[in-house]
């Protein structure tokens, strides 16, 4: 990894970044502390776990499978209804 000074990081930022950019190791060093990587982050990439394999936990096959092993009854009410009369119920939050 090629090292620099902060003041020759600063006077070579354009190029440091470059570099980076394009996947060479670029390190800033001052004196008594720690160095710094420049590294590149892919923007707009969303960082997403893979999906869980048919059958596993979590997968929609579980899901499915879990839900019909409950066998529960058919809900009558929306979500919004269900929420309200939970609600009332409690009282004021």
């Amino acid at each position: 990894m090629a090292n620099y000074s902060l003041a020759e990081a600063h006077e070579h930022l354009p190029e440091l970044l470059d570099a980076a950019a394009r996947g060479e190791p670029v390190g800033i060093v001052r004196p008594d502390r720690p160095r710094i990587k420049l590294s590149v982050e892919l923007a707009n990439q969303p960082h997403r776990q893979p999906a869980p394999v048919a059958g596993e936990p979590g997968s929609m096959e579980w899901v499915i499978a879990e839900l019909e092993r409950l066998d529960l009854p058919p809900v009558e009410a929306s979500g919004a209804k269900l929420v309200r009369a939970m609600r009332d119920e409690i009282g004021e939050w």
